[in-house]
């Protein structure tokens, strides 16, 4: 996401406020598709700020507030101060860091106050504040549906197909929308239209099957895709869309985060630290929501320096815990009353610890004798799978068969669809083999990593060999049979050679019209015709092969029927 800058002044000092990003592993931020000024497709995600170091002393405090863009009552949201920064050598500044966590998807205003060391802020109030930032959270895809529509055949045995598709998202980014097609076998895709909704239809061969694709992503950077197969034994469709159930549990009004350890660590912060200080906090937990209880013991509230801190929680089993922090002021005041059964929990947390089953099924050529095209045949299932959760890579084998080390990308992040084809790898010269594994990843950050048995050839070269030369160990230097001796008479008729050591078959009869027997035809001596490499040389008792050998490119989609 492009950074959103603003800049706020109180009196003589200047603060830059800005979203640098979101922190979430970088498997689920890859995308095509940026995400649009002002959105972000994370509830969870910093802003930091900037201090001229002369003015250290002058401010005692940073306070972050927001509120939804409806414009409802500012709220404080966190709270810096600036024993919190550090010197940043580039900027010649301190750098500060809030850490924004919102509850819900949706459109929220940021606002700045400053405090300074002589008590008073800017602005001089809650009231007086203002709307710096926006910043729209949207981390729900788009809803892509695509269906087939039911198959008829014509007269002369092909096959009429079709499907339709809607597209609907309420951040729906512009020119998002792709939908292509190709061949069941085929590894390019070829685009069929960029509209939100509609239906097609096309004439195919009895037989062939072909797969389209619908892609559509959203202004935050959210993407869905769906692939459909059509033809014979066609109709499936597979890719996630926006809102499927593998997106995890609904719980509005609340945070929810993924883990993969049963080691939890909460951290939370303190907005606001009443006169008397803190004492302790109280940590209580729920499994379903419907029983709150009390973990043992009392946790110590951070020092004055720190707004943050963390408490450790060891979970029995992987599942869906909730979490209520208590804090108590010296005073004896509690932040809040002890939950009550089905009260909400301030936080969700889910433990997944297992990694998501998969099997790689299939990885050959596409065709056997082409070695442009691979084909990815798998199956991967797990409750919290990513939205793009299969990544396939490969390694080149060398002479003795040994696999690289340095494992490369053989494909970008994929839906899990069950079976992709894709561009075979470009192999260094002497690399002929290579060997494949994928990667299936789920949103609590397990991963699943199967590497297929059999290395992949792409040497689909049929070897060549013919016959060139014939030689005897009585033939002569020259590869000629030696000349027979003449009669004395001076006769003009050739002498057919007695007896088998010749090696030469009896004359011919003489079928001439003068009468003279022509002979028999010479072979051309060796290399006259034929070269090691050139093809066969053709007998000149046969004639020359007719046509020339012509390669055809694979057949494009069908046309659209009208």
């Amino acid at each position: 996401m492009p950074p959103l800058l603003s800049a706020f002044r109180h009196g003589g000092l200047a603060l830059f406020v800005w979203i640098l990003g979101v922190a979430a592993p970088a498997l689920a931020q890859s995308s095509s598709f940026p995400a649009e000024r002002g959105f972000i497709r994370a509830r969870a995600f910093q802003m930091p700020f900037n201090l001229p170091p002369g003015d250290m002393t002058k401010v005692q405090s940073v306070k972050l507030y927001v509120r939804p863009a409806s414009g409802r009552e500012w709220q404080l949201h966190a709270t810096a101060t600036p024993a919190q920064t550090r010197y940043d050598p580039a900027s010649r500044q301190q750098v500060g860091i809030f850490e924004v966590r919102l509850d819900q998807d949706g459109s929220y205003e940021f606002g700045i106050m400053t405090v300074f060391s002589d008590g008073t802020s800017d602005p001089p109030s809650i009231e007086a504040l203002r709307p710096e930032q926006t910043v729209t959270v949207d981390t729900v895809a788009p809803e892509v549906v695509l269906r087939a529509l039911p198959g008829r055949k014509t007269a002369d045995g092909s096959l009429v197909v079709g499907y339709e598709w809607r597209v609907t998202d309420e951040h729906l980014a512009r020119n998002t929308v792709r939908i292509d097609g190709r061949w069941f076998d085929a590894a390019a895709w070829s685009p069929l239209g960029t509209e939100t909704e509609g239906r097609q239809e096309w004439t195919i061969p009895a037989g062939r099957r072909m797969e389209v694709r619908v892609t559509a992503a959203d202004k935050a950077g959210n993407v869905s895709t769906r692939v459909i197969v059509l033809g014979q034994g066609g109709g499936n469709v597979a890719g996630p869309t926006g809102r499927s159930p593998g997106d995890g549990p609904v719980l509005p009004q609340t945070n929810f985060r993924l883990v993969n350890s049963r080691t939890i660590q909460l951290t939370y912060r303190i907005h606001e630290r009443p006169p008397s200080g803190l004492d302790h906090l109280e940590l209580w937990v729920t499994r379903l929501g419907n029983k709150w209880e009390r973990v043992d013991g009392n946790f110590a509230a951070p020092n004055d320096q720190s707004d943050t801190a963390e408490i450790p929680y060891e979970a029995a089993q992987d599942g869906t815990y909730g979490f209520t922090i208590i804090a108590y002021s010296r005073a004896g005041i509690a932040s809040r009353p002890a939950p009550k059964n089905n009260d909400p929990p301030q936080l969700w947390v889910e433990v997944d610890t297992k990694p998501p089953t998969a099997t790689l099924k299939t990885v050959r050529l596409a065709r056997p004798d082409d070695a442009r095209s691979l084909l990815l045949e798998w199956s991967a299932e797990d409750k919290n799978l990513e939205a793009l959760p299969i990544i396939f890579e490969y390694a080149e084998l060398d002479s003795a068969g040994n696999a690289s080390p340095n494992w490369k990308e053989l494909t970008a992040p994929l839906p899990n669809s069950g079976r992709y084809v894709c561009a075979t790898p470009q192999l260094s010269p002497s690399a002929y083999q290579f060997r494949v594994r994928m990667h299936v990843f789920d949103r609590a950050g397990n991963v699943n990593t199967i590497e297929h048995p059999q290395p992949i050839s792409i040497d689909v070269m049929k070897p060549q060999v013919e016959i060139f030369d014939v030689k005897s160990s009585k033939s002569s230097a020259s590869g000629l049979p030696p000349e027979s001796p003449r009669p004395s008479g001076g006769g003009n008729s050739p002498i057919t050679p007695s007896g088998p050591a010749s090696g030469l078959p009896p004359a011919l009869p003489d079928h001439s019209p003068s009468g003279k027997s022509p002979g028999a035809p010479m072979l051309p001596p060796p290399g006259a015709n034929s070269k090691p490499g050139a093809g066969p040389a053709f007998s000149p008792m046969l004639p020359p092969p007719t046509g020339n050998l012509q390669l055809t490119e694979p057949p494009s989609l069908p046309g659209r029927n009208n």
